[in-house]
């Protein structure tokens, strides 16, 4: 990892924040996040409709729509509206 920063002067993260027995650090690796998703999935209607919404943006405001995705063999984004 120390290579790839170097490279990129950035590193990625992907981790699931969601639970109900959340570490003590969990609040902090929030702050610390230039970006937070957070996909939630909706079994209401027939088909499920699974939604990816952005939460925080270092230095800008999250749109307030999510963005829908279709999952299967391949993903699927609306691009119906641009952010």
């Amino acid at each position: 990892m120390p290579t790839a920063k170097s490279m990129m002067d950035s590193v990625g993260l992907l981790h699931a924040v969601a639970g109900n027995d959340l570490p003590t650090t969990r609040d902090w690796t929030l702050r610390a996040a230039d970006l937070i998703l957070r996909l939630t999935v909706d079994y209401d209607s027939i088909e499920p409709e699974t939604l990816l919404r952005i939460q925080k943006t270092r230095g800008k405001r999250p749109p307030d729509e999510a963005l829908k995705i279709k999952l299967g063999q391949a993903v699927e984004i609306d691009t119906s509206w641009d952010m």
